[in-house]
């Protein structure tokens, strides 16, 4: 199978990685370059302004940032691209879950039984989404981070590394959860919570900017 990956930093050299794991893909990778070309892991990129020279089939976005992820799927699906769903081998999917198209699920990562996870997630390494949470669309899980049972998060947003979040918590959308935060309440939109217990810290400034993004 063939996967176009969008996207030339950190987290393109992931996504490459979960794809090589399970030896059946072949990787094309794009980013905006201009006349500048690289490489991740051996690949050349090339500049996404080629992209007629592609067959618009699959492709994964590589983005850590949840409003520019959520950009350049929608531009890609308005071509008519598809996103598989992109599982590490070494991750641990349980039945009867459903995952969003164009999600990514790395190195260790958990999702238990009932679990519904949105389209454009990030569950990065060793994260773990526990029964019957339900993860909105262009949510990033950070390395570590542990969702208990029941817990829901909002659309765009982040929940940092190694962050705890209570069983049957609710986290709004386009909030952030610190590295190492204990959250035991749940969290409103548009905020940014840290500590243990977790603390509304401030606002997201980030939730005007997503707003302006294409859809």
């Amino acid at each position: 199978m063939k996967v176009f990956v969008y996207g030339s930093g950190g987290q393109a050299r992931v996504v490459v990685d979960a794809l090589f794991s399970g030896n059946c893909f072949k990787v094309t990778v794009a980013d905006s370059l201009g006349m500048t070309k690289r490489e991740v892991l051996g690949i050349d990129v090339y500049d996404i302004s080629e992209i007629d020279r592609f067959s618009l089939g699959f492709w994964l976005v590589a983005l850590g940032d949840n409003g520019k992820r959520m950009k350049w799927q929608n531009r890609l699906a308005s071509q008519g691209a598809l996103f598989p769903v992109c599982v590490h081998s070494s991750a641990v999917i349980a039945k009867y879950t459903a995952i969003g198209d164009g999600t990514v699920v790395l190195a260790g990562a958990v999702v238990n039984a009932g679990a519904r996870v949105g389209k454009g997630c990030i569950l990065n390494t060793r994260s773990v989404v526990e029964h019957d949470c339900h993860v909105g669309d262009w949510v990033h899980i950070s390395p570590g981070a542990k969702l208990g049972g029941n817990v829901s998060v909002g659309d765009l947003s982040w929940i940092g590394i190694g962050a705890s979040i209570r069983n049957g918590v609710t986290i709004g959308c386009n909030s952030i959860v610190g590295a190492g935060a204990v959250v035991v309440k749940d969290v409103p939109d548009g905020v940014v919570v840290v500590g243990n217990p977790a603390k509304i810290l401030r606002n997201n400034e980030c939730q005007r900017e997503v707003t302006t993004f294409e859809q």
